[in-house]
């Protein structure tokens, strides 16, 4: 398996910019496929963009690009919980809010290798709790490999299972 590296989005960055445009346009494709009426239009791409990019400077956010070779071949966007973050459900956890490895690039190990990434990223700010809710057609199996555990909730923002893991250093 290659090791594959994580890079901090920069929006100014006019190649990762369009890279992370195309996608986030196949990200939405494939995680609305079965709420197609909860579909961001590819038009609003820019603004949830500059609006991550925002939330990255305000509050306790990362945005990484996976990268293999010199290909993005995913993302990740998690953070810990603050109660100025609007998208704060548990205070003080980790919350994996976004995680994409494009189609063509899975069941290589490379999820797994972003996800053993982004939970060192929250150890090191000492959050050992982490949540996140998990589409059941792409991402139940892959979480539950994880270690995430189903916590008998679903998030009524998008009407995904919240899974949990709980981490002691």
């Amino acid at each position: 398996m290659e090791i594959i590296t994580f890079i901090p989005f920069d929006i100014k960055n006019s190649t990762q910019y369009d890279v992370l445009y195309k996608m986030f346009a196949d990200y939405f494709e494939e995680t609305f496929v079965n709420n197609p009426k909860d579909k961001v239009p590819i038009k609003f791409i820019p603004k949830v963009l500059q609006m991550i990019a925002d939330g990255t400077e305000k509050y306790k956010v990362w945005f990484y690009l996976c990268k293999k070779n010199d290909d993005v071949i995913g993302f990740s966007l998690f953070q810990i919980d603050t109660p100025d973050n609007p998208m704060c459900k548990r205070n003080g956890w980790g919350f994996i809010r976004e995680f994409y490895i494009i189609s063509s690039q899975r069941r290589k190990g490379y999820a797994s290798q972003m996800c053993k990434f982004v939970e060192e990223k929250l150890w090191e700010t000492c959050t050992y709790n982490i949540y996140l809710t998990s589409d059941p057609n792409n991402g139940i199996p892959f979480w539950e490999a994880m270690g995430y555990t189903y916590t008998g909730e679903t998030d009524i923002s998008n009407g995904n299972k919240i899974y949990e893991k709980r981490c002691e250093k």
